[in-house]
Protein backbone atom coordinates (compact mmCIF):
# COMPACT_ATOMS: atom_id res chain seq x y z
CA UNK A 1 0.00 0.00 0.00
CA UNK A 2 2.98 2.14 0.87
CA UNK A 3 4.75 1.82 -2.69
CA UNK A 4 1.22 2.68 -4.40
CA UNK A 5 1.04 5.71 -2.07
CA UNK A 6 4.31 6.85 -3.26
CA UNK A 7 3.87 6.07 -6.86
CA UNK A 8 0.60 8.27 -6.92
CA UNK A 9 2.90 10.98 -4.94
CA UNK A 10 5.69 10.62 -7.81
CA UNK A 11 3.35 11.37 -10.72
CA UNK A 12 1.50 13.96 -9.48
CA UNK A 13 4.65 16.18 -8.68
CA UNK A 14 5.91 15.38 -12.36
CA UNK A 15 2.30 16.26 -13.88
CA UNK A 16 2.73 19.58 -11.57
CA UNK A 17 6.37 20.40 -12.21
CA UNK A 18 5.13 20.32 -16.05
CA UNK A 19 2.40 22.28 -15.57
CA UNK A 20 4.62 24.85 -14.07
CA UNK A 21 7.51 24.11 -16.31
CA UNK A 22 4.88 25.16 -19.24
CA UNK A 23 3.42 28.04 -17.56
CA UNK A 24 7.25 28.90 -17.22
CA UNK A 25 7.75 28.75 -20.83
CA UNK A 26 4.83 30.81 -21.80
CA UNK A 27 6.16 34.03 -19.47
CA UNK A 28 9.54 33.29 -21.38
CA UNK A 29 7.90 34.03 -24.79
CA UNK A 30 5.16 36.55 -23.07
CA UNK A 31 8.88 38.37 -21.75
CA UNK A 32 10.88 37.99 -24.93
CA UNK A 33 7.74 39.23 -27.57
CA UNK A 34 7.52 42.70 -24.99
CA UNK A 35 11.52 42.79 -24.96
CA UNK A 36 11.23 42.73 -28.68
CA UNK A 37 8.34 45.29 -28.57
CA UNK A 38 10.18 47.61 -26.25
CA UNK A 39 13.25 47.79 -28.55
CA UNK A 40 10.86 48.64 -31.81
CA UNK A 41 9.14 51.54 -29.91
CA UNK A 42 12.70 52.72 -28.64
CA UNK A 43 13.59 52.68 -32.47
CA UNK A 44 10.61 54.58 -33.50
CA UNK A 45 11.17 56.93 -31.39
CA UNK A 46 15.12 57.68 -31.68
CA UNK A 47 13.81 57.73 -35.95
CA UNK A 48 11.35 60.70 -34.91
CA UNK A 49 13.89 62.60 -32.96
CA UNK A 50 15.95 62.58 -36.17
CA UNK A 51 13.76 63.64 -38.20
CA UNK A 52 12.89 66.22 -36.04
CA UNK A 53 15.14 69.00 -37.05
CA UNK A 54 12.68 71.94 -35.60
CA UNK A 55 15.31 72.61 -32.85
CA UNK A 56 16.56 75.61 -31.42
CA UNK A 57 20.34 76.00 -30.72
CA UNK A 58 21.20 77.39 -27.49
CA UNK A 59 22.03 80.79 -27.52
CA UNK A 60 24.55 82.36 -24.20
CA UNK A 61 22.82 85.36 -23.77
CA UNK A 62 19.14 84.00 -23.54
CA UNK A 63 20.10 82.68 -20.64
CA UNK A 64 17.89 83.49 -17.41
CA UNK A 65 20.12 83.73 -13.90
CA UNK A 66 18.04 83.67 -10.80
CA UNK A 67 20.03 85.07 -7.84
CA UNK A 68 20.71 83.09 -4.76
CA UNK A 69 18.88 83.94 -2.01
CA UNK A 70 20.72 85.58 1.41
CA UNK A 71 21.54 82.74 3.89
CA UNK A 72 18.88 82.50 6.89
CA UNK A 73 19.85 82.25 10.15
CA UNK A 74 17.21 80.11 12.04
CA UNK A 75 16.84 81.07 15.97
CA UNK A 76 17.10 77.92 18.11
CA UNK A 77 14.38 78.15 21.28
CA UNK A 78 15.47 76.49 24.70
CA UNK A 79 13.55 73.81 25.70
CA UNK A 80 12.80 74.44 29.58
CA UNK A 81 14.63 71.33 31.51
CA UNK A 82 11.50 69.57 33.38
CA UNK A 83 12.72 69.25 37.00
CA UNK A 84 12.54 66.08 38.77
CA UNK A 85 8.93 67.16 40.37
CA UNK A 86 7.99 67.09 36.50
CA UNK A 87 9.88 64.46 35.12
CA UNK A 88 7.01 62.02 34.11
CA UNK A 89 7.35 58.11 36.02
CA UNK A 90 8.49 56.04 33.91
CA UNK A 91 6.22 52.48 34.95
CA UNK A 92 6.59 49.12 33.42
CA UNK A 93 3.66 48.56 31.19
CA UNK A 94 4.57 44.37 31.66
CA UNK A 95 6.87 41.48 32.31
Amino acid sequence: MAVLTTYGGIVSAQRQWTKEFQQLEALRQTERQLIAANEVIKNQVAKQSLGNQELVKVDPNSRIYIPTPDPVVLATAKSPTPTPSQSPKVVPLGY
